[in-house]
Parts: C-alpha cells; sequence; structure tokens
C-alpha cells in the first residue's frame, strides 16, 4: 500500500469521530484541522517510508495565532510557523519525549484498524482536555518557561526563546523582567556564529521594545 491509499483508510475510519468533535479533515495537512478563537489546532499523523513499510506517529500541532503572526513579522517571513509540537510521547512520558514517540508499522490493510483506533483513544485520552489548557497563552508560556529551566536541548534555541518573549510581551510582563529574560536568552546564544547572533539579537530586541 501507499500512503495515499492508507491516508484515506485512516480517514474513513475516524472522519466522523473528528467532525463530532469540531475538526475537519484536510489531505494536505497531518490529518485533522480546528481553528478556535486565537489559536489553530492540528492533530493526526506522520509517516516515514521504509519500502515496504511506513511508520505512523500520532501528533499534536498547536498554533497559537497571535503569536505567530508577531513572529513572521519579526522574521519577515512568509509563513506563519507552529508554536509547539506535542508528539504523542509527550502524554506518555513528559521528561523523555522527544524521539520517542510510538510507531505503528503499516503495510497491509489490516495494519491500519489498530492506528486509527489509536488516534481516537488517544485524542479522547490525553488531548481533548490538553488542547483547552495549552492554548491559554499563560500556559504555553509556563511550559515552555520549564522546558528551557530544565535544560532541555531542544526548548534552548532562538525559537523558543523568541515565542517567550512574544507571550511575555503579549501577557504585560514588566519591563524588567523582560530585560532580564532578553539578557538571560542572548547569554544562551553568545557561541552562535557572530552573523547569525546579532540576527537572533536583533529580533529579540525588536520583540521587548514591540517593534513589529
Amino acid at each position: 500500500m501507499r500512503p495515499k491509499e492508507i491516508n484515506a483508510i485512516i480517514k474513513e475510519q475516524t472522519e466522523d469521530f473528528f467532525k463530532q468533535e469540531g475538526f475537519k479533515y484536510v489531505q494536505k495537512s497531518i490529518g485533522y484541522i480546528k481553528n478556535e478563537n486565537k489559536c489553530r489546532i492540528s492533530y493526526g499523523f506522520v509517516h516515514y517510508e521504509y519500502h515496504p513499510e511506513y511508520e505512523y506517529e500520532i501528533v499534536l500541532f498547536v498554533q497559537l495565532t497571535e503569536i505567530e503572526e508577531i513572529y513572521k513579522k519579526i522574521r519577515n517571513g512568509v509563513t506563519v510557523g507552529i508554536t509547539y509540537v506535542f508528539p504523542l510521547s509527550y502524554f506518555l512520558d513528559k521528561e523523555n519525549y522527544v524521539n520517542n514517540n510510538p510507531e505503528w508499522n503499516i503495510e497491509y490493510k489490516k495494519d491500519i484498524p489498530p492506528f486509527s483506533k489509536a488516534l481516537t483513544d488517544t485524542y479522547t485520552k490525553y488531548v481533548k482536555e490538553f488542547i483547552p489548557f495549552i492554548t491559554q497563552p499563560q500556559n504555553m508560556l509556563n511550559f515552555l518557561l520549564s522546558e528551557i529551566a530544565t535544560g532541555k536541548d531542544y526548548a534552548n534555541d532562538e525559537n523558543v526563546f523568541a515565542r517567550v518573549l512574544i507571550l511575555m510581551k503579549l501577557l504585560n510582563y514588566p519591563m524588567e523582567e523582560l530585560q532580564a529574560k532578553l539578557a538571560e536568552f542572548k547569554s544562551k546564544l553568545a557561541n552562535y556564529r557572530e552573523d547569525i547572533k546579532q540576527t537572533y539579537y536583533t529580533q529579540m530586541d525588536n520583540i521587548v521594545s514591540g517593534n513589529w
């Protein structure tokens, strides 16, 4: 089977469930999309080809629209990004979830129903109640700050730093706290190549000053 065929069967087996939850299936996306007030949720699957098998994984993409629109302007970007990606493994082991996402090997039609069931079961068990929590800006900010503070490599980079500063700015944190966080983040980027470092420094300065 090819991914197009597999995805069509996953849709057939799960679409009614997700329609009831307010999602729409989008063929060019990862599966199901829901636009809510000030956020966009993408929930579904990604796959990796190991012919003749395909490894399918369950993933939640959270986009806080205002944050991403500002970040796009700061970077002179052409597309709006994703605020954070939560693989299924996040809900299973919050301390050690990166690169540990469960996989479903799909080669034959009989392999698809277990994945479809996992997709709906995971949503019911973990994701449904998590979405209204993590899409609150203060909760997202607290989460990102925690990931940075615990020293996780993937959180200690310029993309997360910028989003944290935007969230703090929009949540009206005092300027002294913004400046302190800016200085902390700049120190974490101090060993970057000079031209790249200055680009990120300028972006973060513009965020703190509200220059977007």
